[in-house]
């Protein structure tokens, strides 16, 4: 039983104490100040009404008014309070309804300058990132554990104020059915009825995770993003920091994402409402968290980060005074104590006192913290369903308070773009750093990049997945032992990124047993030029319709490969400069190229300069040890933007766990996975999900890409390259490229 408890991650109460809770004796602050001011107003009416000679009426209108008017403004459980409602209601009324281009001034001031946003003509300027992501869904209790100390220890570190944003953007699921079935092949239209029937009516939602650092001028912001980079390398974060004004100015600008092509940053016409906005012919609806559940686990509103509901999620964070948070503390005790004694005061007792020995101890901090949401549709009553569905999925996990933004919509909605805008007022809570170590916006499960290819599942949602979808470059590693999946996922991202994009796939296929150059290639109405000698390669008939082009060596002597290999590099780089056609470069078997000096030094070239003629190179190889044991794996891996690891017996994983930061959960679940689940990293290593392909292909395709059991008589380049290792006592003879 005490193991069972181990493996469960205990409820955190989220304390209260922080926030005022003045009073006098056993009367709140508010209803005593609302009180008192109603007896004066009535004294005081009453006494002018009776000089001047009112009667009963009048008189008692008088006496009875004032207090009944004051009356809703001593509700001390609201929060914001009652006038706060009314402040803002009263300010909707005198503002215009419509936002055009000319009372939109403010973001025509708006600026990219030098790596910073300016949001307004001072000095005050902010910048964007791309946060990296960890997968608890699969962590244990330890790591999650771990996680909340290194987010805890990131917001402690922090003297200023930051905004994390989580976008949620709608992906079209008809878009790449419809992509794929465009093709135009019998293969591709079978494909496009399977999806179609496959997806169901589930939704797909892409989400950006993004950090916003402010600042008063350029020379401040960029000390805090050295303290923030500094900081977040110790936990082996890798943010991705824009590369340049336009790339920035996109970041801002994806808060609008209907917004017609203006020479500006912002949207072009804004129709205000109480209760929702009209933003370039989208209806947009925000709300604020009015306050936590009582009690959380880590990573508690996943519901609403990484769902399928898309929902936009700001935590706006600042760090407060200690100091004032112990004198806050010290008066709170001093109240409970004189107070009656009840159950509830002593337990509350207990928790002022533990909180105020955790910040005497510098465990924990006070932050204000707000969270901002906005949903978005196309129609009103598609608004109103997401309303329904927001409120619900909301009650269902805690019951957390959320509060419309009526009448501040639009100042809703600037929370929501990195426009660097103060805090709502009334809308912030006073927590500690244990509640926000648990309100970590770093988990994702799910990865669905815009116009990424179907591939399987993660965290239980269609992945979509494409090398061509926002990352640095196009290359891609698989690794895997024998029966791993790493080929079998090969083929499928690469038909289906040739259905959907058009992406050309050069192979060079190793195996005897024709893994791409048999039912694969013929699956996709390819080539497959048979090459014995290096010479072969200039015979082939290549032309603009070469879109599939698998180049089988697997009868081709040792001593022609790796000419062969360069050969059919030059003959790539002629075809995409010749043809314009993107072109992904599949190398089986990667180890092979080690044994020839010239075709590493291709390979590396090719790795280094690939994108710039739109060639992606994929590398596939079961020795990965090996591989990484040599200059030219170690740097493929290092240039390679997107890999995929699946089941390795326990002494490979060991040996590469370094290369890949390997958590020890994921080193764990690859040990046991199964024939073609495996860990998916992108977007340089920062986006990390478990992929599962099983049942996640059509029938054609499973009789396309599955491969045959090989038979004793089975010879291949591989054995040769163990055996060549073996004579050698494990160091195979090949010239290294140069780091």
């Amino acid at each position: 039983m005490a193991t069972d408890l181990e493996d469960l991650e205990a409820p955190y109460p989220v304390p209260t104490h922080l926030e005022a809770h003045e009073s006098i004796g056993p009367i709140p602050h508010r209803l005593w100040v609302v009180g008192l001011g109603g007896w004066v107003a009535s004294s005081m009416a009453l006494a002018a009404a009776t000089a001047a000679g009112a009667d009963d009426l009048g008189r008692a209108i008088a006496q009875f008014g004032p207090p009944l008017l004051l009356l809703p403004f001593g509700a001390w459980w609201l929060q914001p309070p009652p006038e706060h409602g009314l402040g803002t209601m009263l300010r909707h009324v005198s503002r215009p309804r419509l936002l055009d281009p000319d009372r939109l001034k403010s973001y025509q001031q708006m600026r990219v300058e030098d790596g910073a946003f300016y949001p307004g003509s001072g000095e005050r300027c902010l910048t964007v990132w791309r946060l990296p992501t960890v997968n608890l869904s699969v962590a244990s209790v330890a790591a999650k554990r771990r996680h909340r100390a290194q987010w805890g220890t990131f917001l402690d570190a922090l003297g200023h104020e930051v905004t994390v944003v989580i976008r949620a953007r709608r992906l079209r699921r008809l878009q790449a059915i419809y992509e794929v079935f465009e093709h135009g092949s019998q293969e591709a239209r079978e494909l496009a009825k399977w999806l179609q029937n496959h997806l169901g009516d589930r939704p797909l939602i892409a989400r950006d995770r993004l950090l916003i650092i402010p600042a008063p001028g350029v020379d401040t912001l960029r000390n805090r993003c050295a303290d923030i980079r500094s900081s977040m390398q110790q936990f082996d974060w890798r943010p991705i920091e824009p590369e340049s004004d336009h790339d920035l100015e996109q970041l801002v600008d994806a808060a609008w994402p209907l917004r017609p092509n203006i020479d500006r940053i912002g949207p072009a016409m804004v129709e205000r409402k109480a209760g929702d906005l009209i933003v370039d012919g989208e209806y947009v609806r925000t709300y604020a968290l009015g306050s936590f559940p009582s009690t959380i686990t880590t990573d508690w509103w996943s519901h609403l980060t990484d769902s399928d509901l898309p929902v936009d999620v700001v935590l706006r964070i600042s760090p407060r005074d200690v100091g004032e948070g112990k004198r806050h503390l010290d008066r709170r005790e001093i109240a409970l104590a004189t107070s009656r004694q009840t159950r509830e005061r002593d337990l509350a007792l207990e928790q002022v006192r533990g909180l105020a020995m955790a910040m005497e101890r510098s465990q924990v901090k006070p932050f204000d913290a707000s969270i901002t949401m906005a949903i978005r549709a196309g129609t009103r009553a598609e608004l109103e369903q997401l309303d329904r569905r927001l409120r619900q999925r909301v009650r269902d996990r805690g019951n957390p308070k959320l509060q419309r933004l009526d009448w501040e919509q639009w100042e809703g909605l600037e929370q929501v773009a990195p426009l660097g805008k103060y805090p709502l007022p009334q809308r912030s809570r006073r927590v500690e750093t244990g509640t926000l170590a648990r309100t970590t916006p770093l988990s994702s499960a799910t990865l669905q990049l815009e116009g990424g290819v179907v591939l399987g599942e993660a965290g239980n949602a269609p992945c979509l997945f494409w090398t061509r979808a926002g990352q640095k470059n196009a290359h891609m590693a698989a690794y895997g032992g024998s029966g791993a999946g790493k080929g079998f996922l090969e083929r499928i991202l690469h038909s289906r990124k040739l259905f959907q994009h058009d992406v050309s796939l050069w192979a060079i296929d190793s195996d005897e047993q024709h893994e791409y150059s048999g039912r694969f290639c013929e699956y996709l109405h390819g080539q497959a030029p048979r090459i014995l000698r290096a010479a072969d390669v200039d015979t082939v008939a290549i032309t603009r319709h070469s879109r599939v082009v698998v180049w089988d060596l697997s009868e081709c002597p040792d001593d022609e490969y790796g000419p062969a290999f360069v050969r059919i590099c030059d003959r790539l780089i002629e075809y995409v400069s010749t043809h314009q056609a993107p072109t992904d470069f599949l190398v089986d078997e990667a180890v092979n190229v080690l044994r020839s000096g010239e075709a590493s030094a291709r390979l590396n070239d090719l790795i280094q300069r690939g994108r710039h003629w739109g060639i992606g190179v994929n590398i596939v190889t079961q020795l990965v040890s090996d591989w990484f044991g040599s200059q030219l794996g170690r740097r493929v891996h290092g240039l390679v933007d997107s890999w995929w690891c699946g089941q390795q017996n326990p002494a490979e994983v060991d040996a590469v766990a370094a290369v890949l930061r390997l958590t020890t959960e994921e080193k764990a679940k690859i040990e046991a996975a199964t024939s073609g689940t495996g860990l998916l990293a992108t977007f340089n290593g920062t986006r990390r999900v478990w992929l599962d392909l099983f049942e996640k292909i059509s029938p054609d395709e499973h009789a396309m890409a599955h491969t045959t059991p090989r038979t004793a008589q089975t010879r291949r380049r591989r054995v040769r390259y163990l055996e060549a290792a073996m004579s050698t006592n494990g160091q195979v003879a090949r010239e290294e490229v140069a780091a």
